[in-house]
Order: structure tokens, then C-alpha cells, then sequence
């Protein structure tokens, strides 16, 4: 299972223990919720890029919208 840990004063360090308790970091970053995001990624929770996903799919309904308004207004 992955964790984060404080490494520094500004610094969270994303990892996980090997079966002889020694740490295995993987990723550094500058905020703990940065950190949150990247443990719950790795502990298998796709939440963040099932968001990521639907902010684009929405992104491409909101100009398909500004197209079909621009072309009825023509």
C-alpha cells in the first residue's frame, strides 16, 4: 500500500514499504493534497482521471454548444 510522508518542511514524499520495511519512494511533491491525489491514484482510486476525463468531454459539449448557437444565429 502506498502512503506519503513529510520528507521536508514544503515536501511530501508518495511511496510504499517493501516486505522488509524498507521505503521505496516514488514520487516528491510540493503540497499534501498533491500527494493525497497521487497515493489514492496509486492505491487503485481512478476518481481524479475519471474527473479530468469529464472536465474535457465537457469542455467539447460547451463548444459544440457555441457552434450550434453561432450557426442558428447565421
Amino acid at each position: 500500500m502506498y502512503y506519503y510522508k513529510r520528507t521536508e518542511p514544503q515536501l511530501w514524499t508518495v511511496g510504499h514499504d517493501d516486505a522488509q520495511g524498507r521505503w521505496h519512494p516514488d514520487s516528491d511533491h510540493d503540497n499534501r493534497d498533491s500527494a493525497t491525489r497521487r497515493t489514492a491514484y496509486l492505491n487503485g482510486d481512478r476518481t481524479a482521471e475519471i474527473i479530468v476525463k469529464l472536465e474535457a468531454r465537457l469542455a467539447a459539449l460547451e463548444l459544440e454548444l457555441k457552434q450550434l448557437k453561432g450557426e442558428h444565429h447565421a
